[in-house]
C-alpha cells in the first residue's frame, strides 16, 4: 500500500517539476508586456493621486477657514 502512494507521489512530483521547468519565451514575453503596461497605468494613477491629495488638503483648508469664520462673527 505503502508503494503505491510513493509511486504516485513520485509521479505527481515528476509533473510538477517538469511543468516548472517549461521556459517558453513567448509566455516570457507576454508576461513582461504585461507587467510594463501595468507599471505605465500605475505611474499615471500615482501622478492622478498626488493632484488629488492636494485637492484634498486645499479643500480641508477652505473648510477650516469657512468653519473658523463663522466661529468668529
Amino acid at each position: 500500500m505503502f508503494k503505491k502512494y510513493s509511486v504516485f507521489a513520485g509521479c505527481i512530483f515528476l509533473a510538477i517539476l517538469l511543468a516548472g521547468c517549461n521556459h517558453d519565451k513567448k509566455y516570457a514575453e507576454n508576461i513582461y508586456f504585461h507587467l510594463e503596461k501595468s507599471a505605465k497605468q500605475e505611474s499615471t494613477f500615482a501622478k492622478i493621486q498626488k493632484e488629488l491629495q492636494q485637492s484634498s488638503k486645499k479643500g480641508t483648508k477652505i473648510i477650516r477657514n469657512c468653519a473658523r469664520s463663522k466661529y468668529r462673527r
